[in-house]
C-alpha cells in the first residue's frame, strides 16, 4: 500500500470518527428529557423552570424591546421627561465605552484584513438595499395627494386615505431604506450578535460619510422627491454626536484597557456586562417611542395603516437580512465580520431619514407624515433585529462553513488527493 493510500484511509477514518462523535452529540441519552410529573414533580418543575431561564436569557433582548416600546406607548410623559435630559444618548456612550474596555487587538487586526467584507457592506448599505427598496415599495399602492386626501401645505388629514396610506408614507419608506445603517444602534446590534467592534465602526464612518453626498442624488434619481435643498451642513450635528458618543467613549475605554489588571477582571465578567449593555440599550430606545406617541395630529391615518408598514417593513428587512447572508457566505467571512455585515447591511438610520426629510420643499407633502413612517419602519426593524441578534449570539461556527469544509474532503477523497 502506497503513502498516498495510505494518507486517504487516515483521512477517511478521522472523517467517520468525526462524524460518530457528532451523531453521539445529538442522539439522545436514556432517559434525556424524560420528566414523569406524578413521579417526580419538583424535578420536573426544576427541570422546566431551568430551560425556560435559558430561553428567556437568550432572547432578553427581543422581551425587553417588545416591553420598552409597550412602556414607551403608555408611559408618554416619562418618556418625553427623559429625552429632555438626553438619556438614550447617556445609554449609548456608556454602552460604547463597555464596548471599548471590552476591546482587544485581534479584533483590530481581524477587522483591518477584511477588506471582502467592507467592500460588500459599502454595495449593500449604498447601493443594493436602497435599490431594492425604493423599486419595491413603488409597486405599493398609496393614495395620491389631493385636496380631497392631505392638504400638505398644513400637514392635516382632512379625509379619509387608502389602506396603504398616503403618499407621504410611500416617500417617508423610499427615503428610509435609501439612507445607510444607524451610527450607533447599528453597530450595537452587530456586537451584541457576535461581530466585529471595529469593522464596524469602520463600515458606519465610511458609509455614512459616503452616503452625506451619495443619498440627495440618488433620490432624485431612482424617485420622483426632489432632494436639491440638501444640505452638508444639516448632516453635520449627526457626525458629531457620532464622534461624541461612539468613536471617543470607544477609544477611552480601550485606554482603561491598558492598565493593569483591568482586562483580567473584565474577561472574567461578560455575562454581567452583556446584561448591563441589554439593559441600556433597551432603555436607550424609550425616548423615541414616547416621542413618536406623543404627536397624536394623526391618530386616525396611524390606527388604520399601522399594520401595512409593520407588515411591508418586516418582508423588506427579511428579504435584507438573507440577501446580505448569501452573499456573506459565498465571499466566506469569518464569522464575526459575517455577522456585522448581515446586521449593518440591512439596519437603516432613522436620524439620517429624518434629517433628509427636514430639506425636502413644501411641495413634496407633509414632513412629519413622511418621519412618522420612517420611525414606524425603524421601530419595526429593531423589534426583529433584537430576535435575530439574540439568537446569532449564540451561534459560535458557522454551519455553512463547517457544510463547504466537509464537502471539500470527500472531493479530495473521491479524486484520490
Amino acid at each position: 500500500m502506497n503513502e498516498g493510500e495510505n494518507s486517504r484511509l487516515m483521512m477517511q477514518r478521522k472523517l467517520s470518527s468525526k462524524h460518530y462523535e457528532m451523531a453521539a452529540q445529538h442522539e439522545p441519552t436514556e432517559n434525556q428529557n424524560d420528566c414523569k410529573f406524578l413521579s417526580n414533580p419538583k424535578e420536573c418543575v426544576q427541570s422546566f423552570a431551568k430551560k425556560a431561564l435559558k430561553f428567556f436569557d437568550i432572547y432578553l433582548l427581543f422581551f425587553g424591546m417588545i416591553f420598552i416600546i409597550a412602556l414607551g406607548v403608555h408611559w408618554t410623559s416619562s418618556g418625553l421627561l427623559l429625552g429632555k435630559f438626553q438619556f438614550r444618548h447617556i445609554c449609548i456612550v456608556l454602552i460604547f465605552l463597555i464596548f471599548g474596555v471590552q476591546l482587544k487587538s485581534d479584533d483590530i487586526y481581524l477587522a483591518s484584513k477584511s477588506y471582502k467584507g467592507l467592500i460588500w457592506s459599502m454595495a449593500a448599505i449604498l447601493f443594493v438595499t436602497p435599490a431594492l427598496g425604493i423599486q419595491i415599495t413603488k409597486t405599493i399602492h398609496f393614495a395620491t395627494l389631493s385636496d380631497e386626501n392631505i392638504t400638505t401645505e398644513h400637514s392635516l388629514v382632512q379625509a379619509n386615505v387608502s389602506a396603504i396610506g398616503p403618499t407621504e408614507f410611500a416617500l417617508g419608506l423610499q427615503i428610509f431604506f435609501a439612507v445607510p445603517s444607524s451610527f450607533t444602534t447599528g453597530v450595537i446590534l452587530a456586537v451584541i450578535a457576535g461581530g466585529n467592534l471595529p469593522f464596524g465602526l469602520s463600515v458606519m464612518l465610511i458609509t455614512n460619510t459616503v452616503g452625506i453626498f451619495s443619498v440627495p442624488p440618488f433620490l432624485k434619481w431612482m424617485t420622483s422627491i426632489d432632494s436639491a435643498d440638501v444640505s452638508i451642513k444639516g448632516f453635520a450635528m449627526l457626525m458629531g454626536m457620532f464622534l461624541l458618543t461612539v468613536i471617543l467613549p470607544a477609544m477611552v475605554g480601550k485606554a482603561i484597557r491598558v492598565i493593569p489588571k483591568v482586562p483580567d477582571h473584565i474577561d472574567a465578567h461578560p455575562r454581567i456586562l452583556r446584561y448591563v449593555i441589554l439593559v441600556l440599550f433597551i432603555l436607550s430606545t424609550w425616548p423615541m417611542v414616547s416621542k413618536a406617541q406623543a404627536d397624536d395630529k394623526y391618530g386616525n391615518i396611524v390606527a388604520m395603516n399601522t399594520m401595512a408598514i409593520l407588515g411591508f417593513t418586516t418582508i423588506m428587512h427579511v428579504i435584507f437580512l438573507l440577501l446580505n447572508w448569501v452573499f456573506c457566505a459565498i465571499l466566506n467571512l469569518e464569522l464575526s465580520i459575517k455577522k456585522t455585515v448581515v446586521i449593518l447591511g440591512s439596519h437603516k438610520a432613522v436620524a439620517f431619514a429624518l434629517t433628509v426629510i427636514g430639506f425636502l420643499p413644501d411641495s413634496a407633502g407633509s414632513r412629519d407624515l413622511m418621519g412618522l413612517a420612517c420611525v414606524i419602519a425603524y421601530l419595526v426593524v429593531l423589534a426583529i433585529d433584537s430576535l435575530i441578534v439574540s439568537k446569532l449570539a449564540t451561534v459560535e461556527e458557522d454551519p455553512i462553513e463547517h457544510l463547504f469544509t466537509e464537502k471539500e474532503i470527500y472531493r479530495k477523497l473521491s479524486m484520490g488527493e
